[in-house]
């Protein structure tokens, strides 16, 4: 859900954010986002089949913060397209990611209602997302809401690694008795 709202962020402002920092063409941001997803996906897919989700996650996650960030700054169309090759990166990367590791773990016949709750949550994020960053950028206007946008993102980074130190610490070791 968090990684929506960032998304929401960019679907919903963009353009408001383009003329507000004079960048024509604001919306190549999302051609080149899209260009960079689809060729991130297959091999996000390779390196969470191999190395895990931490592999993948955390280095993406790291990217759409980044990405966030050099939006923010952006004044001119090269650090739109950095922003949008980093933010395609990373979102290539997590929502494929997270629906994997979400099916991973789920039993086959809870499979229907993990992917209903996996897009529910993604739209629920969308949702929240618009009118939460709508009310940070009337504030503070639309450079400053994608710093906050960044913040998001380095929150899901933090939950993430603290979960998945939580979640090892608590996992018992083979041959600890602690199953026994």
């Amino acid at each position: 859900m968090l990684l929506s709202v960032t998304y929401s962020g960019l679907l919903s402002f963009i353009a408001l954010f383009g003329e507000s920092v004079h960048i024509a063409q604001v919306g190549l941001f999302f051609l080149f986002n899209a260009i960079t997803v689809i060729l991130v996906r297959p091999i996000a897919g390779r390196i969470f089949d191999r190395r895990g989700h931490a592999a993948v996650l955390i280095p993406a996650a790291a990217c759409v913060l980044a990405s966030m960030l050099v939006l923010s700054g952006a004044t001119g169309m090269p650090q739109l397209v950095a922003a949008a090759l980093l933010y395609g990166l990373g979102f290539g990367a997590i929502q494929p990611t997270l629906q994997a590791w979400m099916l991973r773990s789920t039993p086959r016949e809870r499979h229907g209602f993990a992917n209903s709750m996996f897009y529910n949550s993604t739209d629920l994020g969308v949702a929240l997302g618009a009118v939460l960053l709508g009310a940070i950028a009337a504030h503070t206007g639309y450079s400053r809401m994608y710093v906050y946008s960044a913040l998001i993102m380095a929150g899901f980074l933090g939950l993430y690694i603290v979960m998945r130190f939580v979640g090892s610490a608590r996992t018992p070791k083979a041959g600890t008795g602690a199953s026994d």
